[in-house]
């Protein structure tokens, strides 16, 4: 397992934190908050859609199937 997609993750993570935190100024918790929350969510959401990829091409395969069975 690679660890570049983590690395990518926390650090894009942490630049959208901090970014979020300067648009929203009534729920910014500063710069520290922003990043720890960043990069929580950052590697989450990655390990979420790197999930979430393999079962929606599962799905599309499986829809793509069933039309073409029902068409022949």
């Amino acid at each position: 397992m690679s660890l570049i997609p983590i690395i990518i993750q926390l650090i894009s993570g942490g630049i959208g934190g901090n970014i979020a935190g300067a648009l929203l100024k009534k729920s910014n918790p500063g710069p520290i908050g922003n990043s720890m929350a960043g990069t929580v969510g950052g590697v989450g959401r990655g390990q979420l859609l790197s999930l979430l990829t393999g079962a929606v091409v599962m799905i599309i395969v499986g829809l793509i199937k069933a039309q073409m069975a029902k068409s022949s």
